[in-house]
Order: structure tokens, then sequence, then C-alpha cells
């Protein structure tokens, strides 16, 4: 890689050069010491003339903030290329003052900013604002009005130079021999170090790397991160270095000295340099790169213009090489075949891409795609333009211009369009390090808040499309990976954070993202191409991981299956540049090494995804390798091959997992137990408790959170039921007994003080019991527990401890009636029409029912029983058959006694009995009238289902309020506080139903914190959620049907599970089948 350089000599200018700045791909603008403003052309090197500035004005700076606009003069027009050119153009002066133009040229700010020259003008990264240094020693920062916000360095001496940092959080300036780093913040401490022997002349700080360049009069230039730690020192050159600039990508650095310019790596060593020996151009001051990283201008001390751009960028993946060898051309080689072609393109080329078999090249205005068996026949994408990243996967590629993020197919369909929340602000921000795109999966780090990663789903309809999961870490991530290989269901992440930790987590495991650490102090990483074997590189060293994604929940395996290789051979600064198939490829001071990985664990890798148990056991009895016998045993433990497993971590040594796996054996196949510690073996420790939880084995999980010292979740769970809570405490003292600790925990105290106090609770209790017998409503339409708030939907889901299986049912089938027709079917009959129903859940035809879907489609059902209810009930109280339901009627049916003379006949209601039943009659009157919306003193079908089910409906709530505090509230302040929430219940039971009580009231109830009940939070006790119940039968069915534990329900996994969903005997589902559309209405 190389520059290829022109030099303007025979321009009109009557003075040289001073500064000069790109305005977009193709216009540069320059400034000469008659105070005019020049725009270049870099295609044909032409120059005019667009603005004057005030007389005795001198540049010393330049520098475009680049927007929407095209350039100076030229407003409204477009920019060449269809770039985006410049919205204001800041220009500094050696009088101490800078100026603001805007497109149409004129002078829009004149500031006096300083009291000698200004050496350094620029505007920073976000736009906001701008900075100033100068010779007399401050740097102030600037409204972007040119208003001062603040000075925040006075020194002494000279400032040479100054720049932002990528995230305008701090700059950087050179003072004398001396770099420092000063950050915005209050407070902040400011790093400085010795940099050179001789002067600093100038700086670059990189976008992406966040690595500064330095260049000085000792004839060095000099690599170092942002604590001042030097990472390259270059050989001493003839003369001194004049100007150093990072390209926007971050990946080339450009040096220039007296007739001299080089090409470098960002980590510092050399591609290529140029020597003007026949063409003097004197000292480059000013390089600048244009915006899409492959051209450079520079001024000269002699007064020339100086042009660069690069070729013979080269690039190789299996049989294919490629290189440019101009502005518009590419030359593709197949190694194998021993053929070439030459690929001409008709504009400029600013970005290419080769891998999986593909070449996509990016031109000014167009996309091609070339197949390297169809190499004279691309797919051409017009319109995207400025494109900054190309990345390649096996079936997709993204493009990523300066507006949005484009996913294409290979044959040139545009796949997707992904956005997330502030997505269309962060797009300029992106680069190679905080987007990965794999083989199903796109992940993109938030640049806003860094400790984010938004996970694409790229499945056909999956509905994270739209919708991307979020990874949260605690520390700001630095770099992300997606696995380029697997089934679906074997898709990982990895991000490095800024502490260099390395941590993995499963692509298909959201919403909540289980992360696991497996590496330290890594710098970079990359997937293999062809299997999930992972590289990551340190600072003197390489790691394998062989099996990370497996392994991760386990460190004993991850230490098994992980390798560590020391670099000093290879030199320092060693980036990693290519991971295919087995050989890993890293580069050091411009020279290629290529080590391989274990050829026996790549082949096992295809193995384990081609579901080939006993060649991949073979393989493993064959090379007798502790590696590939862990790497098996992680595999066969995450697909539940128990034999396999045992006999790899046998062979592996792992003797404690061995006598595990016979105890999980010894457990009921299938059971809840038996599913529970099977997640417990594959490091699946969430899951294991929602199983326990689901299927209503609360002791068990009570037990199994103590046996995970997850107090807090064990006393949750232990106060959420109401049982077990002294166990927690008294396990909880043995614990911290044993580690001789204090009780810091602040929840714990709380609850082992109210233990302590629970008999002087129920004494006030019992006495306010005394004075106000509590009473409970229990009317013959609506269901009510103990404490009379409405039963949730699930209420008979467990009982005594069984596991009810209607209630699974009924929320499928959305009927009882239906629910009770099962048996007139046979099995298969039951499968075939429940397949109907599974493509009517799965919304988005993607062949799967995830847990929105299931959601939606369960309270669906819940509206459908609530109608059912209702319209049983209607038929029974509409006693003369109008399709209509008066007050007297409901009155006769419900509360009228029944003849003794003759059988199935009501007398006439007269009055009330007893004080309960008038009681009983005013709630329901109220009701009755909340419900006749159109006050016609009846109820027709739609408002009956208010009256049936009040607390469905949100205009009913009020009542529902006012009804509680007539019944609740016994000192008559609207409120309720602990001693009404329990009434004389507590009398009647012991200290745990006491505590339980009251963190409930505390915790789930009382939002304010006030001790007292009042509004809604009276509502969220009375009230049931329907959606909460719905979500726990959506984890309930999942846990018991999920086998493949991707998150998402398969059409074959429920038909497999039918008995779990309508029951294992037959069913009817006529009504659905006949009025199949119904569902797409309420859906």
């Amino acid at each position: 890689m190389k520059f290829k350089t022109y030099i303007c000599k025979d321009s009109k200018l009557k003075e040289a050069i001073a500064t000069l700045g790109w305005s977009n791909n193709e216009d540069i603008y320059s400034c000469s010491e008659d105070q005019q403003v020049y725009k270049w052309s870099s295609t044909n090197r032409e120059m005019v003339q667009v603005a004057k500035l005030p007389d005795g004005f001198v540049s010393t700076d330049l520098h475009w903030l680049i927007g929407k606009g095209s350039g100076l003069g030229t407003p409204g027009a477009s920019a060449p290329g269809g770039s985006k050119g410049g919205e204001s153009l800041l220009i500094a002066g050696a009088d101490g003052r800078f100026v603001i133009l805007n497109k149409s040229a004129r002078i829009e700010r004149n500031v006096l900013a300083h009291t000698g020259p200004i050496v350094t003008a620029r505007w920073s990264p976000d736009g906001a604002g701008l900075l100033t240094a100068g010779e007399d020693g401050i740097i102030k920062i600037w409204s972007r009005s040119g208003m001062l916000r603040s000075t925040v360095v006075q020194n002494e001496g000279q400032i040479r130079c100054a720049r932002w940092s990528p995230n305008a959080t701090a700059l950087v300036y050179c003072q004398g021999p001396f770099v420092a780093v000063k950050p915005l913040a209050a407070n902040s401490k400011l790093t400085k170090w010795r940099a050179h022997d001789g002067l600093v002349l100038c700086l670059s700080w990189s976008n992406n790397t966040s690595m500064i360049g330095t260049g000085g009069e000792d004839c060095r230039y000099k690599i170092w991160d942002t604590l001042g730690t030097n990472i390259y020192t270059s050989v001493a050159d003839d003369y001194a270095i004049t100007s150093i600039d990072f390209c926007p990508d971050g990946e080339l650095l450009a040096i220039g000295g007296f007739n001299m310019l080089k090409l470098c790596h960002y980590t510092g060593w050399s591609h290529s340099i140029v020597r003007f020996n026949q063409q003097v151009t004197g000292s480059l001051f000013n390089i600048v790169w244009s915006a899409d990283s492959t051209q450079i201008a520079s001024s000269t001390s002699t007064g020339s213009l100086l042009f660069g751009h690069i070729i013979e960028r080269e690039l190789r993946n299996r049989n294919l090489k490629a290189i440019t060898t101009g502005r518009k051309t590419i030359q593709l080689q197949d190694i194998v075949a021993r053929t070439s072609d030459t690929l001409d393109f008709s504009e400029r080329i600013i970005k290419w891409e080769l891998g999986y078999g593909h070449l996509v090249v990016a031109t000014v205005h167009q996309v091609h795609i070339f197949n390297e068996h169809y190499i004279n026949t691309p797919i051409i994408i017009d319109g995207r333009s400025d494109i900054r990243i190309i990345m390649l996967g096996k079936k997709h590629f993204i493009l990523v211009d300066y507006n949005s993020v484009w996913i294409y197919t290979y044959t040139g369909r545009l796949h997707l369009n992904p956005r997330f929340p502030g997505s269309q602000a962060q797009i300029p921000h992106l680069n190679g390090r905080c987007i990965s795109l794999g083989m199903d999966s796109l992940a993109i780090r938030d640049h806003s808040d860094q400790t984010i990663i938004h996970v694409f789903d790229l499945l056909p309809g999956a509905t994270r499309q739209e919708e991307p999961y979020s990874i949260h870490s605690k520390s700001p991530i630095v770099e992300v990976t997606v696995c380029r290989f697997g089934n679906p269901d074997d898709q990982y992440l990895v991000f490095i954070d800024a502490n260099q930790d390395l941590y993995i987590t499963s692509v298909h495991s959201g919403p909540e993202y289980v992360m696991h650490k497996i590496g330290t102090q890594v710098t970079t990483t990359m997937w293999s191409s062809d299997t999930n074997i992972l590289v990551g590189l340190h600072d003197l060293s390489y790691s394998v991981w062989y099996c990370p994604g497996e392994a991760c929940g386990d460190p004993t395996l991850i230490a098994l299956t992980t390798f560590t290789y020391d670099t000093s051979e290879f030199g320092k600064n060693i980036t990693l540049e290519n991971f295919e198939g087995a050989n890993i490829t890293f580069r050091s001071s411009g020279a290629i090494f290529t080590v391989s990985v274990k050829t026996y664990c790549v082949i096992l890798h295809k193995l384990f995804a081609e579901n080939q148990w006993e060649r991949a056991l073979k393989l493993c009895r064959l090379a007798q390798n502790h590696l590939l016998w862990a790497t098996l045993a992680a595999m066969a433990s995450k697909r539940n091959q128990l034999e396999i497993s045992e006999e790899a971590f046998s062979a592996s040594l792992q003797i404690d997992k061995v006598n595990y796996l016979n105890y999980i054996k010894s457990l009921p196949l299938s059971s809840p137990e038996h599913m529970a510690e099977n997640s417990i073996m594959n490091g699946r420790i969430q899951e294991a408790e929602i199983i326990l939880m689901h299927n209503k084995r609360i002791p068990e999980a009570i037990r199994f959170c103590l046996r995970m010292h997850r107090w807090n979740k064990a006393l949750e769970v232990a106060l959420k039921h109401g049982t077990d809570v002294e166990l927690v405490l008294e396990e909880r003292r043995k614990f911290l007994q044993a580690l001789e600790r204090e009780e810091n925990d602040p929840h714990m105290n709380r609850v082992m003080w109210l233990s302590a106090l629970w008999v002087l609770l129920i004494a006030v209790c019992v006495q306010c019991a005394a004075t106000h017998k509590h009473t409970h409503t229990h009317t013959a339409t609506k269901e009510r527990t103990e404490d009379g708030a409405y039963a949730p939907r699930d209420a008979h889901h467990m009982e005594g401890g069984e596991h009810f299986s209607e209630f699974d049912h009924e929320a499928i089938l959305g009927s009882v009636k239906e629910a009770e027709e099962f048996d007139n079917l046979s099995p298969e009959e039951s499968k075939k029409r429940l397949a109907v129903l599974v493509i009517k859940m799965d919304q988005n035809s993607d062949g799967y029912v995830d847990r929105h879907e299931l959601k939606a489609w369960i309270l669906r059902s819940f509206k459908s029983l609530a109608e059912e209810e209702a319209s049983e009930r209607f038929e029974d109280v509409d006693l003369n058959s109008d399709e209509s339901v008066t007050w007297e009627e409901y009155l006769q049916e419900t509360y009228g006694m029944d003849s003794e003379d003759e059988e199935g006949v009501r007398l006439p209601f007269e009055e009330p009995r007893n004080e309960d039943e008038r009681k009983l009659i005013q709630d329901d009157k109220e009701m009755f009238d909340a419900a006749d919306t159109n006050q016609d003193g009846k109820l027709d079908s739609s408002e009956f289902v208010q009256f049936i089910s009040p607390e469905e409906f949100p205009q009913m709530l009020p009542i529902i309020l006012q009804q509680t505090l007539r019944d609740k509230d016994t000192n008559k302040d609207g409120r309720i506080d602990f001693q009404e929430f329990v009434g004389d219940n507590a009398k009647d039971h012991d200290k745990e139903w006491l505590i339980v009580e009251m963190d409930k009231f505390k915790e789930d109830f009382d939002k304010n914190n006030d001790g007292f009940l009042s509004g809604n939070e009276i509502l969220s006790w009375v009230v049931p959620s329907n959606d909460e119940v719905a979500s726990d039968e959506v984890s309930h069915l999942f846990a018991s049907s999920d086998d493949d534990h991707d998150d998402r329900l398969s059409h074959q996994e429920i038909i497999d599970k039918y008995d779990i969903f309508v029951g294992s005997e037959a069913t009817d589902y006529g009504d659905h089948l006949q009025n199949i559309h119904h569902f797409d209405d309420e859906l």
C-alpha cells in the first residue's frame, strides 16, 4: 500500500498556501497569505476563488464543520459526488482573531480571541463548539456562534498545536517537548509527559483507536495512548517531522517531513515512503485526509499543493487475491485457477472488501457485488454514496454511510435497515470495532451510552429486526464481535470492556442476557469463519478459546478448552488480521505470520453442528486428547446428551461432574427437578430457578437459591409464598457465622427484626380486630379471594401443591366449553387441529412462536373467557328473553328464593334478609348503574360483561376503589394502613404469615413508601393484572416446552407438547376452524 502523488506547481497563486481543508470527498479549500479563499478539485486539480478575508488577516489554521450543505459560494447546490459539504468554515488568524464563514461565503463571526497568533482552531467532533489555542499559552473553548464558554488551559509557554478527543470530552496539546491531555470534566487531573527531545511540532488524535501521534524536531514520530504510554517510536529521519494525521477510519497514518511523505499503519510501522528528490517540495505542512480515508492533501514550504491517493491496497481470502492498481481499477486473481481479471469502474473507488467468495466495491454513487464464479456480471446497487464501512458475512453484508446502516444479500436485495433509539445521530460515529455482523445476527454498540449493545435478528420475519434486544454491561464497551458460524441456537457474542475484560453471551438468550467473563487483558478478538472458535490478542500473547460458548458457564471447562501462546517471536505491536478456517493471521511491523489452531477441534465443531455425535465420540477416542474430551463434554451437556457427557467428563478427569451427572440421571426423566439440575449443569442458573418456580416447586426453589447463595432471591420467594422464611434466616445466620461477619443487608435485617417482633404485631392486630369485625364481599357473580381482592385468572392453576392443566388449556383455547370437549377427538386429530391454531399464533409467519406472540394469544383468550362467562350468565338472568337485563331481573334471579312448592320457580324478591345482603345489593346496584353506559335502565350483552367482570374494564375501576374503601377503610381517612390491610386475619395465622403480609404490603403495594395504600395502590392490590398472569403462563409454557432453549417455540415443539397446550384428550376446534378469520381481527 502506498501513495500516488501529484504536485500542483503551475497554479495562479501569488502567495504560498498557508492552510487548507477538505469540505467533502472531492473539494479542498485553502487560504493563502493574500487573504484569498480558493476551492480546489481533487479530480482535475483546478482552483477557483470563492471568498476574500478581511484586509490584514493572515490565516494560520482552517477547519470545516461538515454538514449537509455544499461549499462556500455555492448555496443550495449539491456537493460533488453526492457527498456532504461544509456548512461552516473556521479560519484562525495571526492577529489573534478567528472568523466563521457560512456556505454563502459571508463572514458570520469575527472574534478577537488571543493576544498573539492563533496556532490551532478546531470544531468539536459533535459540532457543538470550537477550541482555539494561541502562542500566548491559552486554550479557550467557544460556542458554535463564537461566544466564549471557558478557558481550559493557561500556561506561560507557547502552545504549538491542540486537538479534540474523539468524543469531545478532552483535548490534547503540545508545549515545548511536552504533550498533555486535559479532560474537560470538573476537577479532573491533567496528564502530561515528555514526548520528544526537541520541540513537538505536530500531533493528531485518532478517532477510532484513541491513539495520539506526535512529530518533533528530533526527527522522530511517536505513537502514544491517552495515559502517555509509548506504543511506537520511529527511527530518526534526516529532517524534522512537520505534519502528522490519522485518517478518519483510524487505520492509517500520514507523516510529512522535508521532501518526505510516509504512509503508516496506525500502530506506527511504515507501509511505504515517498522521497521527493526530483520534484523538491520542501517541508509538508497541514496534511489532511478526505472523509473517505482514501486521499490526502498538503501544503508545502515551496508554496505548492500536494495531492495523494492510496493504491496497491491488497486483500486475500482463501483462493482470491485483490489489489487496487489505480483510483478506478482493481485486479482480482484466483490463485488456484491461476486467472486474473482487471475490474474497471466509472467512478473513484472509496471502499471495498473481499470475503466469502465475493468482492464488494463501493464507488462514489454505486455498490458493485462480484461473485468469484461470475466476475463479468456484477450486481450493481445504485444510490449508495459516502460508504464508510463494508463488512461481509456468510449470508449478508453491511454498508454504513453517514445516515444509516444497510444490510444486503449478495443478490443485491435490501434485507434490513436496522434502527434503534438515537441511531440517526449515532451512525456517523460507528466504526469497525463497535458493529459486528454474524451468521444470523447484527450487534451495534450504542454511542451515547457505551455500556449498551443492540442485537438485531437477521432471520426472515424475526421480531427483533424492528425491536432489538439490548445487552447491558457494567463498564463501557470498546469492541463487540458476533460469531460467524453455527446453527441459530449456537450463536454467541463477545465484547471487550474498558477494563480489557472479555465477556460472552448467547445471542438468542435475550432479553435477559446472561454474561460470562472468559478472559482478561484482551485487546481484540476474532471468530473463526468456519467454527465457533475464538482467538483473542493480549499484549505479549494470544489465546484460543476452543469452546467459548458451550463452556462459558463453567470456569473449569473454560480453563480446559483455552490455550495461551507467547508472541514474543512475532515482535511488538501485533494486530489480528484474519481467522479463516483453522488459520489465524497476525501482522507485526508489516510482516504477516500465520498459525493454525488444532485441526481435530475444528472437525469436532463441524460434527457438533451436524449433530453427528457418534462420529464425534469416535474422533475423541481416536485422539485421546484432554482438549477434545473437554470440548465434547461441554457440547454434549448443552444438547442434553448425558451418556456422551459422562464419558467425556470421565476422560477429561472431571470426576465431580461425573458424579453430578449420575445424580441427574437418577431423577425422574423430564421432571422439573431433572430439567432444573440439567440447567444448573450447563450454568443456566436463572433457567433452573424459572423451571422450579413455574412448576410450583417452591420448597425446592428456595433450597436451590440457598445452594447458590442467592440469599435475597431465597428470601423473596419465601416471603411471597409464605413458607420456609425461618429456614432462610437460619441458613443465613449459619453462613455469616462461618465467615465471622455481621449482617449488612438492609432487607435481611428488616425481616429478622420483623421476625423478632411478631408477637407484638399480632397483639396490635388482635386489638384492632376486637373493635372492628373485618368482612369480605362474596357475591354470586364475582369470585373474590380471602382478603377481598378479585381472584386472578390463574387462581386455580395450582391448588394444594398440585398442578391443574385445565388453566393451560383454557389459556390456549379461550373457551371452557372447548376445553371440556377434548375427549371427542383422538390425539392425532388434536395435533392436526392444534397445528391450525399454531399458525394463527405465529403472527409474523417466521415458523416460531416467540414470547410476545404467545402472550398476545393468551390475553385474547382471557378476553374470550370473560365474554363466554358473561354470555352464560346473561342467559340465566334474562328472564323474559328480550336480549337485555333489568335491575329487577337481576335481583329476582340472584337474590330471590327458590319456591318450596314448585321446582325451578323463583319467588319474587321483596327485601334484604340481613345487613350483609343489604350491603351486597348496594354494591351490585352501584356496579349495575356504572355498567349501564347508555343509562336506559337495562344492560345489553356488552354492558353485562362489564357488570360481571368489572376488573377487566378501566372505566369500572373507580367503583371498585370506592367499594373497597367503604369496606376496608375503618377510620375513614381515605386510605388503608397495615392494620386495615390485614384486618382480623392476624389472630388466625402464625408469625411467618404476618411477616409475609408486611413485606407484601411494603414491597408490592406501597409504592411511595408512605405506610398507606391509596388510589392506584389499592387497585393494584384488589384488581389482578391479566398482563402479569399472561406473562407467568408464557414462562410456564416455555419452561415446559422449549426443549432447545432458544427462547422461542417452533411449530413442531408446540405440537409435540400438545398435552401441555391442549391436554392429552381430543378437543373440538370446530368454532375456531369455522370462523378462523376472527383470530386475525382480535390479534
